[in-house]
């Protein structure tokens, strides 16, 4: 899921803050005009990495698998009975998965 265009667009107003978008599968990230090359690719790495992150958890909950199980196990188990919400998260570095009573979410890591 590699982004296969990167855009790199330098901006004299700009004099601190770096940003990055995806625009049509382009990777547009956005420099200050005197940030150096050796800071610049180390940045272009860990945005490229955070967005690819980003894709994947997205793809995760759109996928379908994880609610379509869940459901089948409702039904299975508890006659359909269950009311929730469950989803994919990747904020989870210790844990399986968790869930909250109150809201009834469960999170997988």
């Amino acid at each position: 899921m590699k982004y296969r265009n990167v855009e790199i667009i330098r901006s004299e107003r700009r004099k601190k803050t770096i940003q990055a978008k995806e625009v049509n599968g382009t990777l547009r990230i956005y420099f200050p005009a005197d940030l150096s090359k050796e800071e610049e690719k180390k940045w272009i790495d860990e945005i490229t990495e955070k967005m690819e992150k980003k894709k994947r958890k997205r793809k995760l909950n759109t996928d379908g698998q994880l609610v379509e199980r869940a459901r089948e196990l409702n039904r299975k188990y508890f006659d359909g009975k269950l009311r929730f919400e469950i989803k994919y998260v990747t904020n989870q570095k210790s844990r399986f998965g968790s869930c909250t009573y109150e809201n009834k979410t469960i999170r997988i890591s």
